[in-house]
């Protein structure tokens, strides 16, 4: 389904938050790891971002190769890990939180970067002025 939507409607961007639903699942886990290296060339053809939300795993289910996220990671051209640091919050209500975005890996850097940056929940994602 995700092939057909890059191929017809040929959106931007496409953000796929049910990674580790999909980890969990065997069935549909192998049948992304089949599909991973055609979608990222549908991806790539159609100049469409493909952007998986993922948990982080603990160390110990990496040592032990229980991390089944690790060939979409190994197949990523970037990889961010943001770590919340603080709500963000207006008039007692939450509206998003500030967090430490720390880059993991990049075809195109090849040092390690960090920033700080606040997600808003309205959408918007706001950086220092420094980065």
């Amino acid at each position: 389904m995700l092939g057909d939507l890059l191929q017809v409607q040929r959106p931007r961007a496409v953000v796929l938050d049910g990674l580790p639903q999909l980890v969990a699942d065997r069935t549909a886990l192998s049948r992304l790891n089949e599909m991973l290296g055609k979608l990222v060339q549908l991806a790539r053809s159609t100049g469409c971002a493909l952007v998986f939300l993922d948990d982080p795993k603990p160390p110990w289910q990496r040592w032990f190769n229980l991390d089944g996220s690790r060939t979409v990671r190994w197949r990523a051209a970037l990889h961010i890990e943001l770590q919340r640091e603080r709500w963000l919050r207006r008039d007692n209500e939450m509206t998003g939180y500030h967090a430490q975005a720390r880059l993991l890996k990049s075809r195109w850097v090849h040092a390690l970067r960090s920033a700080e940056v606040e997600i808003v929940f309205n959408g918007t994602v706001r950086a220092r002025e420094t980065w």
